[in-house]
């Protein structure tokens, strides 16, 4: 969490280059990762706030993400890329996107 856009540069790097996830051209952008990472959070271990539903067997928990863009449409483009990173991060952590046949979360 040092290196939050960093990291996130990463991960799309690889999963785009290695894992050959498409649509994940062009740069990512400084501010809207210092925005939705909340350095604050980093020693929790658990949930805190309101918790999103779990995503079909994956079993994760995760706090609820509202976007604070001002047009609609980037608010709802924001939330959509964090449920699908959240369930990415979860298949990951389970060891489900590991699995052979695994298939990517649609618009991602």
């Amino acid at each position: 969490m040092s290196d939050a856009f960093g990291e996130v540069t990463r991960l799309r790097d690889e999963l785009r280059d290695v894992c050959g996830v498409e649509g994940l051209a062009g740069t990512v952008d400084r501010k809207a990762v210092d925005d939705w990472v909340d350095v604050r959070l980093v020693h929790e271990k658990g949930v805190v706030g309101k918790v999103a539903e779990e995503v079909g067997e994956r079993g994760c928990l995760w706090e609820l993400y509202e976007s604070k863009a001002e047009d609609k449409r980037q608010r709802a483009d924001d939330e959509k890329m964090y449920r699908l990173s959240m369930q990415v991060f979860c298949d990951l952590e389970t060891g489900v996107a590991l699995e052979a046949g695994y298939v990517w979360p649609k618009g991602f």
